[in-house]
């Protein structure tokens, strides 16, 4: 059914130039012999040896070849997905996935992942064939292809049935590397998850046997421990860029996501990701012998994600943070406030401050919609559905079908990849997209006419998905 585009009218252009990866022994060798001007410092690695520019090597008559093995080919990509219906709101899908393609032996990323999706599909089956439970809502396990590719089996599949998942989907729970290290728990959610990730974290057993005998009996003491230093602060959540599959399911359907995993301690190991990433070193021996001797860490992690999806597809009331999210607009907010792009903001809009009632009135409409929902008949199955109903798109209320002014693909007007670095969560992107450098732009005031049109919608969606939470005959009543 897909319209093809030809290879050459693809836009922008598919890349050109070779690429082939070498060892970091070749890579030194080639670095250290090269003439030419010094390169810039932001060009320079960690390699011991200067770095510059070319042409040409410091040896005379010296002749690289380059033999790249890359090809291109058109094959097939398949997504597999495994269903438990719910007994009682089937049209209802918690969403829970995980990528199966690899870069080498990929025995952490994804295959660590892969365990535990696969374990917890195994306990939620057995006791659903044993009679000994059935989930309120359908639970759907997403085993996605091509993932390394730039997410193509969940961005295909999400493009095919947006309106089916903007309807029906819940939630989703992603797992792509469940084992980075063995420290601390990891979670980078939307805001309402907040809540439903330590609720879950609290009920799981510490699987590491030090931190049990420092005091720390569950995966939560570790994960607020390792994270905030006290327990005076609630454990930190990371935002969600464009690093796996919940990408497209939260910013094109507009489904609130949550990512886990077990990582190193940052504080102790100043890294951007384990040493072994995207390496042939990826083996089963690995995860045996270094990161998960007993495999007790994929134990915890599944019993926390098992726990996370049991939680929204079993209660009655959808457990949601609603005044997480009112938090996180306040948070986001606060950040762009003292960021150099607020300063320019705050210089060039009139209606800058508006962004603040726009957020507070949104927290009145949580606090009300919150009120409501403790006089609700929990008997009656239509009020139920019908909250239900309300909180289910909330997120989805942050979605503009236009997209983002730079990136139309991309539709939550709050949460999106750094354009700069796909795997940094970005808030307001589309107003960072526009202001990059506004400066120098030579389209300088076109695009500040932008970036007040993307104010405004951002303001407008705002104020629309705090209405989605109103009373029948209320929600026309305000004005922007």
């Amino acid at each position: 059914l897909a319209y093809r585009y030809a290879e050459d009218k693809v836009d922008p252009p598919l890349p050109r130039i070779p690429c082939q990866p070498v060892s970091y022994g070749t890579a030194k060798e080639l670095l250290r012999r090269m003439s030419g001007k010094e390169a810039p410092v932001s060009w320079k690695g960690a390699l011991n040896t200067d770095y510059r520019l070319g042409p040409g090597f410091t040896d005379t008559g010296l002749k690289v070849e380059l033999n790249v093995t890359n090809k291109n080919e058109r094959a097939m990509v398949e997504n597999v997905f495994g269903i438990i219906r719910g007994a009682i709101e089937p049209d209802r899908y918690v969403l829970i996935g995980n990528h199966r393609d690899a870069w080498i032996y990929g025995a952490l990323d994804p295959s660590s992942g892969t365990a535990v999706m696969m374990e917890i599909a195994r306990v939620m089956g057995e006791m659903v064939t044993q009679g000994k439970w059935k989930p309120r809502r359908s639970i759907i396990f997403c085993s996605w292809g091509a993932e390394e590719y730039g997410l193509i089996g969940s961005d295909e599949w999400v493009e095919q049935y947006v309106a089916t998942l903007r309807e029906r989907a819940v939630v989703y729970i992603n797992v792509d590397t469940a084992v980075r290290g063995n420290d601390t728990l990891r979670v980078g959610a939307a805001p309402l998850l907040y809540n439903i990730a330590y609720e879950a974290s609290r009920k799981v057993e510490n699987p590491n046997p030090e931190e049990v005998k420092a005091g720390r009996k569950t995966v939560f003491d570790t994960w607020q421990f390792v994270t905030r230093g006290s327990k005076e602060e609630l454990p930190r959540v990371s935002g969600l860029g464009s690093g796996s599959d919940y990408a497209p399911l939260l910013q094109r359907a507009g489904i609130t996501a949550m990512d886990a995993g077990y990582v190193f301690d940052h504080r102790k190991y100043r890294l951007p990701s384990y040493p072994l990433y995207h390496t042939e070193y990826e083996t089963f021996d690995i995860v045996k012998t270094q990161h998960d001797r007993n495999f007790e860490i994929s134990a915890a992690l599944s019993r926390f994600m098992a726990e996370v999806a049991r939680n929204v597809a079993d209660s009655l009331i959808l457990p949601f943070d609603l005044d997480g999210y009112t938090k996180g607009l306040k948070s986001i907010k606060a950040a762009l406030d003292s960021s150099t792009y607020g300063l320019k903001l705050k210089a060039m809009l009139d209606n800058y401050g508006k962004l603040d009632e726009v957020i507070a009135g949104f927290g009145t409409d949580i606090t009300n919609f919150r009120k409501g929902l403790e006089k609700i008949d929990k008997n009656n199955p239509y009020a139920v559905r019908q909250v239900n109903d309300q909180i289910l798109l909330l997120e989805k209320a942050f979605l503009i079908s236009e997209g983002l002014p730079t990136r139309p693909n991309k539709k939550h007007i709050l949460f999106a990849e750094n354009s700069n670095d796909a795997y940094a969560e970005s808030t307001f992107p589309g107003l960072i997209d526009l202001l990059f450098k506004i400066d120098y732009a030579p389209d300088a005031v076109e695009r500040w006419e932008r970036v007040k049109r993307h104010f405004s919608a951002i303001l407008h969606t705002i104020q629309s998905a705090g209405a989605t939470l109103r009373d029948v005959a209320s929600f026309m009543s305000e004005e922007l």
